[in-house]
């Protein structure tokens, strides 16, 4: 059972609804099987002679009727053109045998623009030629597009007086009025939603059947002339106005009948009407994705599947069938049109599938699972029938495992639910589903401490705030991940010589002496679906001018995100291992803070400009806020109140309290949010804080996320804030507020005692690093390493040895670890140093020559 709702559903396919552009879809839809203005062939024939002014017609058309075909009901117009049809056959009637009873449409315009009297006839010319091209493609009577079976035209005049009629209910019944959210409705009101909902949907299919059984009738008269086609792209021109807005779905047709997006032929209609009333359905559950909520996760991704499995049915090939496996449904340089006609289906998708068309054929790489050379016939420019079922195939594999978990967490909800940490014992299978998902599931609810799901943000705090939602969300986040690793190992394996650092200099990497599901060269299962940080940034130099155009990379910093996501997965999170590989909990939990933080940045930036003004970079053209008000501002944004609300464009909407203006029609979600409640060991610390704290805490985070931070007195000049740099150091923050909770064990919001000790062994190998850069000898290194770590927690950096005070105070600290040991305190600017130094004391960030380029923009002169 499922009930109506507006609930985001995750991935392309599961987006928001819409509603004109349904009726379009429909109105096409109806189009494929009637309509064109194609290519006008002359008869070879002789025709009779006619003189102008030998007939009249005896009523009239009114265009302007007619280019409303599908919002009003214009029986008259449709009987007139079937009346003044039946008229000219009298006058211009062909006179060779062959063409007898048949109408010419070359000569009957010739007439008509001949005829001073039949002036008000012109424009409607294109209404007559859809009866020559739809009587061409249903009946198949002639080759000649251009010859019109005169006994067929009083069946066209009722056939579309008929679609006249179901086009505008149906039209009715997808007009509705202002949709409500799922958070300004009761139960009973998602009920009532839900009933109108399969009301509609069932009226809609009822109107479609009658059409295409009447259609079917039809058809069964003609002859069967599988060559016979009809432009449809040229129709949509001849209708005009909005309706080439549009044209977009003809791709849709495409992937569904097998053949081009701009004609259809007979061969297709035939097909095409027999499944008209399933396609039509399965685009209203499309396109209803937004309002429909249901009883349980179980039955929504139930529901998702059996989406899947139409889709799957509806597409006109064999799965047994070799030939039918290689037909080519497009290529790429069509998928423009194909993501426009989703946009079109789906028109509140926040995505910008432009920017996605690029990603596409590495994509498709990813999901084929091999190496493309090894594929005969295989080419990443084409799509064939064997591409979408490999496609579907995997979207069946992660549906299936979602609705494995709704099972078990059923099966377990009570437990699930509690705020505790979880053991496998706690936790019973189901025999309903594998061995497989339920020890994935057991993986999910108990190694992960963060869950999403419907929130708005991950829960930084003590408890565990698991829901149904969020533990599928991670298990297909999981899913994908592995995918991702797997081929990228078999693409680029980390011991392979072509792993090379694609910079200015062209440097090498760095030895890697550990590959994809080994550990220390040892099989290890744990380790599969492992990138190692080089793999990783093979992927980012890949994809940077797609992650670019995302916001996902910053032009000049793609290798600096590749080092900073391995150090956050490996070293800063609630599960990380420090072992400098990246394995699918650490990416899942990476992302996952991620793309939070992106969910968010509007609000941010929206309080970000209450306290600074923003500026505009002379060379970006984009804004840039001042680095020390940017600062002074982070802290208060997170504190600030905002106000969540559902506007008059039904669009959900977050803004600064202050900053809101109530509209009539506004619905208030949420009034006084703050997004210090996400992260709440933070803002415990960081309330009470002096200023001082508060500006070293930010600095050190800068040092992390910004490959430029430093201020150029010389020139004059200082790093501005981007927005990008903004969500990088909140999605830092992430990272530092799990890393405390993971070792705070007595949730105090401070680290003391053996606390420390435990950060200390955690960090101990990313220590040795910057160590070995101040002490080369392993020995030394191996009795300065701890008191080193306790320096940097007095003084948050570690002990420099080009003056006197640094080389006593190395000397001196192991001396006295015990005090220090004693009186250790780490907390959130303690992390955030530590961050930092181990950043700063990379080899692997950008060359001096690198950072001379990219750090001059975006900048802005010191007043």
């Amino acid at each position: 059972m499922y009930v109506v709702s507006s609930k985001k559903v995750f991935g392309v396919f599961f987006m928001t609804n819409f509603q004109i552009p349904l009726r379009w879809f429909v109105n096409i839809s109806i189009l494929f099987f009637l309509f064109s203005c194609g290519e006008q062939k002359k008869g070879s024939s002789k025709e009779k002679s006619f003189t102008p002014g030998e007939i009249k017609t005896n009523c009239t058309i009114n265009g302007k009727n007619l280019e409303k075909f599908f919002e009003q009901e214009v029986p008259a117009d449709i009987d007139c053109l079937g009346r003044s049809l039946k008229l000219f056959v009298r006058i211009v009637q062909p006179s060779a045998p062959e063409y007898a009873g048949y109408l010419s449409r070359e000569i009957l315009e010739r007439y008509i623009k001949a005829d001073p009297t039949l002036g008000s006839l012109v424009p409607n010319l294109k209404y007559f030629g859809l009866f020559f091209e739809v009587s061409n493609l249903i009946f198949g009577d002639s080759e000649n597009k251009d010859y019109l079976n005169s006994i067929r035209i009083g069946d066209l005049t009722e056939f579309f007086k008929l679609i006249n009629v179901h086009a505008i209910q149906m039209n009715i019944l997808l007009k509705k009025g202002k949709k409500l959210h799922r958070e300004a409705l009761s139960e009973s009101q998602r009920l009532e939603y839900f009933n109108l909902y399969t009301f509609k949907r069932k009226e809609i299919i009822e109107h479609t059947e009658a059409i295409s059984n009447e259609l079917l009738k039809l058809f069964a008269k003609g002859s069967k002339r599988y060559t016979n086609s009809v432009n449809l792209e040229s129709i949509l021109d001849t209708f005009g106005g909005n309706v080439a807005k549009y044209k977009p779905l003809l791709f849709v047709k495409r992937i569904f009948s097998s053949g081009d997006d701009k004609s259809v032929s007979q061969k297709e209609l035939s097909y095409l009407i027999k499944v008209s009333p399933d396609l039509i359905s399965l685009f209203y559950d499309i396109s209803h994705f937004g309002e429909i909520v249901f009883a349980s996760q179980n039955a929504q991704y139930g529901f998702y599947k059996q989406i899947v499995q139409n889709f799957k049915r509806l597409l006109y090939y064999s799965d047994s069938d070799p030939q039918d496996q290689n037909i080519v449904l497009f290529y790429m340089n069509q998928l423009n049109e194909g993501l426009r006609a989703i946009k079109i289906i789906q028109e509140d998708l926040d995505i910008d599938i432009e920017k996605i068309i690029p990603l596409i054929p590495e994509l498709k790489q990813v999901l084929m699972m091999t190496d493309k050379d090894k594929l005969p016939g295989y080419e990443v420019e084409s799509f064939t029938s064997k591409d979408f079922n490999t496609f579907i195939s995997f979207l069946m594999n992660v549906l299936n495992e979602a609705t494995d978990f709704a099972k078990l967490f059923q099966a377990n909800k009570n437990i699930i639910l509690s705020t505790k940490q979880l053991s496998k014992e706690d936790l019973v299978p189901s025999s309903e589903v594998s061995s497989s998902a339920y020890d994935n599931f057991v993986k999910i609810a108990t190694k992960y401490r963060f869950f999403k799901g419907e929130l708005r943000l991950p829960i930084f705090g003590d408890r565990y705030l698991r829901s149904e939602s969020g533990i599928i969300e991670l298990g297909i986040f999981e899913k994908a991940y592995d995918h991702i690793a797997k081929h990228y190992e078999r693409e680029i394996p980390c011991f392979s010589k072509d792993l090379i650092r694609k910079r200015a200099e062209g440097r090498p990497d760095q030895p890697l002496n550990k590959c994809y599901g080994q550990k220390n060269g040892v099989e290890d299962e744990d380790y599969k679906g492992t990138l190692t940080q080089g793999q990783l940034e093979y992927v980012i130099y890949k994809l940077r001018d797609q992650l670019i155009d995302l916001n996902l990379v910053l032009g000049g910093r793609e290798f600096v995100a590749a080092e900073n996501a391995t150090l956050l997965t490996s070293l800063f999170q609630f599960q990380s291992d420090a072992d400098n590989l990246i394995n699918a909990k650490e990416a899942v939990e990476f992302a996952l803070q991620i793309l939070a933080s992106l969910n968010i940045k509007e609000d941010l930036l929206s309080g970000m400009k209450l306290f600074c003004k923003p500026m505009i970079d002379t060379t970006t053209k984009e804004e840039v806020y001042d680095r020390d008000c940017s600062r002074n501002a982070f802290v208060k944004i997170l504190n600030l109140p905002f106000t969540r609300y559902i506007n008059e464009k039904n669009k959900i909407v977050t803004v600064p309290s202050e900053s809101y203006s109530p509209n009539s029609g506004d619905y208030i979600l949420e009034d006084g949010l703050t997004y210090a409640k996400y992260i709440p060991r933070f803002a415990k610390f960081i309330n009470p804080s002096n200023q001082d704290t508060k500006i070293k805490f930010v600095a050190s985070m800068e040092k992390f996320t910004r490959s430029c931070f430093d201020v150029d007195e010389k020139n004059k000049v200082k790093r501005a804030y981007t927005d990008a740099d903004l969500i990088g150091i909140f999605a830092g923050l992430f990272n530092i507020e799990s890393t405390l909770v993971r070792f705070d064990t007595n949730n105090d919001n401070i680290l003391t005692g053996n606390e420390v000790d435990a950060t200390y062994q955690h960090f101990k190998k990313a220590l040795d690093v910057i160590v070995s850069d101040l002490l080369g000898s392993k020995l030394i290194r191996k009795i300065y390493l701890e008191p080193i770590f306790y320096f940097l927690i007095k003084e948050l950096k570690v002990p420099s040895l080009k003056d006197w005070k640094g080389i006593v105070s190395l000397i001196v600290y192991p001396l006295k670890m015990k005090k220090l040991k004693r009186e250790a305190k780490v907390n959130q600017l303690t992390i955030a140093s530590i961050l930092s130094q181990i950043k700063s004391s990379s080899k692997n960030g950008m060359t001096d020559k690198e950072k001379a380029n990219f750090c001059k923009i975006p900048t802005y002169s010191i007043p």
